[in-house]
């Protein structure tokens, strides 16, 4: 839950720990412990091999705005890219990509829900004064026209022009930094949309 991790060994409890009040709750982030049954005599490693995560069917399947809420990958890392809360954003949360560079990127997998033609639809945050174009490609495709975040601030929402899927399934949307003025771009997605023409 969100104030305690419960441990349990064979359906037997084992220990419950509380999470502390300053611990960064993530909706990007899947968070593993382990906690050690017995007082360890000596020190050990505990090793992972891997951690599959499965997106229910009726949040795949749901008429949802996308961005916050997708497993997603990007060429920025630690503070680079990271949520922001805000009660205005979608979910009441916003992903920055900050210091960004030209050829920088974050991906999203976007679930269509049926074939046909779509309005591609983006909302982005961005503070005054901030630099550097995005430009959104769907399966190695380009959609629309330049984001610019140096000519919107605050909330923007951008259409993007359609897009026609030919069948059902997960697409790939690419968001790729093509210009950053002075040092870097800095900009915030709160969501993806398709909707159906």
């Amino acid at each position: 839950t969100e104030e305690q991790a419960i441990f349990f060994e064979n359906g037997r409890h084992v220990v419950t720990v509380d999470i502390p009040d300053d611990y960064r709750r993530d909706p990007m982030n899947i968070i593993l412990s382990c906690v050690t049954i017995k007082e360890p005599t000596d020190s050990g490693i505990q090793k992972f091999d891997w951690v599959r995560y499965h997106e229910p069917v009726s949040l795949r399947e749901s008429a949802r705005k996308e961005c916050e809420r997708l497993i997603q990958f990007t060429s920025l890392v630690g503070p680079d890219f990271m949520d922001e809360r805000d009660a205005e954003a979608s979910n009441g949360w916003r992903q920055r990509a900050s210091n960004a560079k030209k050829g920088d990127y974050v991906t999203y997998r976007v679930y269509v829900n049926e074939p046909g033609e779509y309005a591609v639809k983006l909302r982005t945050f961005a503070e005054e004064g901030a630099t550097g174009a995005w430009r959104l490609s769907i399966d190695g495709e380009k959609q629309g026209k330049p984001i610019r975040a140096d000519k919107s601030a605050g909330f923007v929402e951008w259409d993007l022009g359609t897009k026609a899927f030919a069948e059902k399934g997960y697409a790939e949307f690419v968001l790729t930094c093509v210009n950053a003025k002075g040092d870097s771009s800095t900009i915030d997605f709160d969501w993806i949309e398709l909707v159906k023409e």
